[in-house]
């Protein structure tokens, strides 16, 4: 029989496990997460106007990426309302980051060509130029790879940039990513270089252990 002490011991435990258990269940159908300075959070139809105004018709965001700049407006709600249908159909992880206190997006984060058969998955970011070199990429990038381990149990996650865009694998670096290989690539009808880095679950696992995250 438990003393008072072990039977209280033990409910705490339980209630903890239950609110863990709670908060991931939130997190996986809300897919919301929060950092220092960020609210990640679903794009939605009213986020088209300043999403194409800050990045997605921006010529030099749009060549370090595998999309076009947008021409106009309409072509980012369009983007949007496809992203809208596919949250809905779940197992769609692309967020918006929003700055805390306010409505102004400055970017977008994502999971992609996961396999759930490996348990792994690809990772991509962008971040409206004016904001660039203040850290944002990187401090979402930390969260959204705590998520993937943590409640969506990846087991292995990769990310690629071009090699005329090194500020990309300096963000992967800070979030604890190592590079893995260099690769050609067909960017945009053009031969290119690229590099890819990587995070597994013992990496993860093992920086949260020594404190590196």
């Amino acid at each position: 029989m438990l003393g008072k002490k072990q039977l209280a011991g033990s409910t705490l435990g339980v209630w903890k496990k239950a609110g863990n258990f709670f908060m991931m269940a939130f997190y996986e159908r809300h897919k919301v997460i929060e950092t220092p300075r960020l609210i990640l959070r679903h794009f939605t139809h009213r986020d088209a106007q300043q999403v194409f105004d800050r990045w997605m018709s921006d010529e030099v965001v749009a060549s370090t990426v595998n999309w076009e700049a947008h021409k106009n407006v309409q072509v980012t709600k369009r983007v949007i309302h496809a992203w809208e249908q596919m949250y809905r159909q779940g197992e769609f992880y692309n967020w918006a980051l929003v700055l805390k206190g306010t409505d102004c997006i400055i970017g977008s984060i994502d999971f992609h060509d996961i396999s759930k058969l490996g348990r792994t998955a690809d990772i991509g970011y962008c971040v409206a130029r004016s904001y660039w070199g203040q850290g944002f990429a990187t401090e979402a990038l930390k969260a959204v790879l705590q998520y993937g381990f943590e409640v969506l149990h990846f087991e292995r996650v990769s990310a690629e940039y071009l090699w005329e865009n090194p500020a990309s694998g300096r963000v992967m670096e800070k979030a604890g990513m190592r590079f893995e290989s260099d690769k050609k690539i067909i960017h945009k009808d053009r031969v290119k270089d690229s590099r890819v880095y990587v995070i597994t679950r013992e990496d993860y696992i093992r920086q949260k252990e020594t404190g590196e995250r």
